[in-house]
């Protein structure tokens, strides 16, 4: 049930680094249709770079979303980059954020994408593994994220906010809301 339209993967690598290219005119399974598929970035030892880019049928940019994971040793470290759009909308991302997975725990720090009134804020009282997180959430679209899956369906819609608090994640999750 998938069909995939003029897909190229270009990969070109010197020493222990490489960039790579990932392009799809159509991807389509089910009732789920991506236009225009652009992955790309690099790799180099400890750090990968990625760019996403949706498009519609129309070739316009619709979704967008740049991010950089690091290793260090037992130690994983994703920042989202400004350029993120949702339904064709550009979003503002606060820098420097941190999302840190750990072995023992996770934490994130300075965490929040926003657009005009809508937000999600994500925070963790402490910058150490396993520490309670905030999730603050106003007035988010859920259709700015479900139109990203079906275009022609709308799978969610409404209008999302709240407060979440994750007091653990290791050994079980344990959260109020």
């Amino acid at each position: 049930g998938s069909t995939i339209t003029n897909a190229q993967v270009l990969v070109n690598g010197a020493d222990s680094a490489f960039t790579y290219k990932v392009t799809v005119d159509e991807f389509a399974q089910n009732r789920m249709k991506f236009w225009y598929v652009n992955i790309n970035g690099n790799l180099d030892q400890n750090e990968i770079t990625t760019n996403v880019s949706l498009s519609d049928s129309a070739k316009k940019e619709r979704f967008a979303l740049s991010a950089t994971m690091q290793n260090n040793k037992d130690t994983q470290i994703i920042q989202l980059h400004p350029g993120l759009k949702l339904n064709y909308e550009t979003w503002q991302v606060n820098e420097p954020n941190r999302i840190v997975l750990a072995k023992n725990g996770m934490y994130v720090q300075n965490f929040q994408i926003n657009n005009n009134n809508q937000y999600i804020k994500i925070n963790s009282e402490q910058p150490k593994p396993n520490t309670p997180l905030r999730v603050d959430i106003s007035n988010f679209m859920l259709a700015d994220i479900t139109r990203m899956i079906s275009s022609d369906t709308l799978l969610a819609n409404g209008v999302l906010g709240g407060n979440i608090v994750l007091e653990r994640t290791v050994p079980t999750p344990a959260l109020t809301s």
